[in-house]
């Protein structure tokens, strides 16, 4: 890995008003063993429903999320963040997670984003889930491998990784952060 250029520092752009960092892209004319050429998206979103015990050691879930943004503040008192709601569909989480023991579990499932667009994911290792600070509440985290989509996923690839929250009632708040690689070429952005 080469050390990063004053280019490379300088990456930064200006979208309303804003600043974005760009994500690193691949050196031209490098593709590995893919021949087609690559598009990659991060996103974030935040899934809120509930939780069901199918059979011992098996739990279901099912949340919906919002079109948002999650913006985050660092400051001298430290970080802060908020979930802005913004125009757009909303997405559908299921999942079946196996437990291994009290901790640990295996987890599939189908993030569906409406027209046909849906990703299907499995644990790309186990996941945990523990009692958390607060009472009531176990926190858990895995992270998930991309095993095909459809629609407008058909062929992607990539990770997301699962940090949730889930209640003795079996109330879930799953906060997600993923980064795909799909078939074809950058889009521009439109906003």
């Amino acid at each position: 890995m080469r050390p990063p250029t004053d280019g490379d520092r300088e990456r930064l752009s200006f979208r309303g008003g804003g600043r974005t960092r760009e994500i690193p892209e691949a050196a031209p004319g490098v593709r590995g063993a893919f021949s087609n050429p690559m598009r990659h998206v991060a996103f974030s979103m935040q899934f809120r429903g509930h939780s069901t015990r199918l059979s011992p050691g098996v739990l279901t879930a099912r949340a919906t999320a919002p079109s948002s943004a999650l913006v985050t503040e660092v400051d001298p008192d430290g970080v802060h963040a908020r979930l802005e709601v913004r125009d757009g569909q909303e997405a559908h989480l299921e999942c079946r997670l196996t437990f291994l023991d009290d901790t640990r579990f295996e987890e599939v499932g189908t993030i569906s984003f409406g027209n046909g667009n849906a990703l299907r994911f499995r644990s790309a290792a186990e996941g945990t889930l523990a009692d958390a600070a607060e009472p009531g509440l176990r926190h858990g985290a895995v992270t998930w491998e991309i095993d095909d989509g459809a629609g407008a996923f058909e062929g992607a690839s990539g990770r997301i990784v699962s940090n949730f929250l889930l209640s003795d009632t079996g109330e879930l708040t799953d906060n997600q952060l993923g980064v795909l690689f799909l078939p074809g070429p950058e889009r521009k952005d439109t906003r």
